[in-house]
């Protein structure tokens, strides 16, 4: 019985179909079909990542921009005042002479004002969004050792249960530092006293401990960046042996 043209053409459109999804599938295992596929994903990705960048920009970065063109123009202008308020010296002839010693003089007081009124600005800014963002108070965490690695400064190994394996383990520091300092005035009444937080964990016995805590926990961070999230209060602390199941 022979086909009617109707079933031939469904064959033949079958067969090319078949030869299509062939010739496809051998181009894709190809090395230049690879590479196509490849250049492919990492120009999608491109082309997302910029939009989302774009996003980001347009949304939350150019309102902070604007207001911080605005300062560095203001700043700018009122040092370049005080430069050439401080720097020439008008002679008998009413010449202003540029003095040396009164623009090293100016140097060096605006790299000390910059390291110690600026730098610390900026720490203070950073550590307050991080304890916005990364803050947890009144966080039960169960502290294995504490260490002092330098003057005012320790180093707590801690859990988050009971028990965890080596690579749960987290470390926490216990520094000094501007808005540490303002933290525990605001929030105790008192100074950051590094060695009377780190004085409340046992040095090697497992405690389970009330905490307030702010920083990252990645341990990308802990271990690759040397960035520690940062321990500001320990309180009830308990030997886990005695310590009520909290």
């Amino acid at each position: 019985m022979t086909d009617s043209p109707i079933e031939k053409l469904h064959r033949i459109r079958e067969h090319v179909e078949r030869r299509g999804r062939a010739r496809d599938k051998d181009a894709a295992h190809s090395p230049a079909g690879r590479a196509e596929h490849h250049l492919t994903g990492v120009w999608w990705f491109t082309l997302q990542f910029v939009d989302a960048c774009h996003w980001v920009w347009y949304w939350f970065l150019r309102p902070f921009a604007r207001a911080f063109r605005w300062l560095a123009i203001k700043t700018w202008r009122g040092y370049r005042r005080l430069w050439d308020a401080v720097v020439y010296k008008r002679d008998a002839y009413g010449v202003d002479v540029f003095h040396k010693l009164r623009a090293g003089i100016l140097l060096a007081a605006t790299a000390v004002f910059v390291y110690f009124v600026v730098f610390s600005a900026a720490t203070l800014a950073w550590d307050s969004a991080l304890y916005l963002v990364t803050g947890r108070s009144d966080e039960i965490i169960y502290t294995r050792t504490v260490q002092e690695i330098d003057e005012d400064k320790h180093i707590v190994r801690a859990c988050e249960e009971r028990t965890c394996e080596e690579e749960e383990v987290l470390y926490f520091r216990i520094e000094d530092s501007l808005f540490n300092e303002l933290w525990s005035l605001w929030n105790r009444g008192g100074f950051f006293w590094p060695d009377i937080v780190a004085g409340t964990i046992a040095p090697t016995e497992t405690m389970v401990c009330r905490t307030t805590t702010y920083g990252f926990r990645f341990k990308m961070f802990i271990h690759r960046m040397q960035i520690y999230p940062k321990l500001l209060r320990a309180s009830e602390c308990e030997p886990l042996n005695t310590a009520r199941q909290p």
